[in-house]
Parts: structure tokens; sequence; C-alpha cells
């Protein structure tokens, strides 16, 4: 350790006459004071070791002083990054219906099956049914298409099919 520049601390036993238990500064140790004590705690000594700090500012001790690390900019960025970040276990599951059009067959749908499970009516409504799960599938072909052509090109939109 000495080769890299560090010196360590205490040069003799701390655990009775086989351990050494020690740490190493990086810095001339002239100026501190060190010594082994037993504290009578645990087995081991302890160390104390007292080393003076130069201070490098000419401020007096007891001036009061106020230091703000965050800035405006920095707490709409730490919000924004905590309001994007989920802390629950599960995310609810949400259902984003892309058009109020396709919004409302759902809520038709959804009425209709309430219908049909209060009347005991399992009919009723089904040409309705058929034909808002036509338009659901047409829906989906055209955005299969869509990314199939985006794809093939990875250039921009297809043309009309």
């Amino acid at each position: 350790m000495e080769s890299y520049g560090f010196q360590p601390v205490v040069r003799n036993n701390t655990r009775r006459d086989a351990c050494l238990d020690n740490i190493f500064l990086n810095f001339e140790i002239d100026s501190a004071t060190i010594e082994a004590r037993d504290f009578n705690i645990s087995d081991p000594d302890g160390q104390l070791i007292n080393i003076p700090v130069a201070r490098t500012s000419k401020s007096t001790p007891n001036t009061e002083s106020t230091f703000r690390p965050v800035t405006g900019e920095g707490r709409l960025a730490f919000y924004n990054i905590v309001e994007r970040t989920y802390c629950n276990k599960e995310r609810p599951y949400i259902t984003h219906w892309f058009s109020g059009e396709l919004r409302k067959m759902r809520d038709h749908l959804s009425f209709l099956g309430d219908v049909c499970k209060r009347c005991g009516s399992p009919n009723l409504g089904n040409s309705k049914f058929s034909k808002i799960n036509k338009q659901l599938q047409r829906q989906k072909n055209k955005q299969m298409i869509k990314k199939l052509c985006l794809q093939k090109t990875r250039s921009g939109p297809c043309g009309e099919l």
C-alpha cells in the first residue's frame, strides 16, 4: 500500500497480539495524532485519529449563509422525473381509445351487454354487435396495412391500397 502513496495509520496490534486493523491515508500524517485505545466495548481496540484541517475560506465561523443548490429549472426537471415514475407495483389496466367513435361503440357494446345480462336475452342486439365488430376489424386491418407499408419502405407512408 505504501508503494501507492498510502500510509498506515496505526503500526501496532489492535486485536490482542495477532491482528492489525488499520486505516490507510493518502496524505502526510506527521501533523495528525494517532493512537490505538481500548474502549472496553469490543475485542479490537479503537483507533483515535485527530487530523487538523486547514481553513480554506476566510469567512468568519459564525456567519449565517444560505446555499440553495436546487434552482427553478432543477426543481422542474426533478418534478418531471418523479411524475414519470410510477411507484406502485402494477399499473392499472387502462384502455386508450384513439377516437371518439370507438369510445362511443365501446359504450354501446357495454350497454347492450348489460341489457342482455339483465333481460336474459342472448340474441338482443346481435346485428348491432356484428356491425360494430366489422367496423373494429376494418380499423385493425387498416392499421396493420400501414405498419406493413412503413416496415417495407421505412421512408414514410405508402400510397393508397
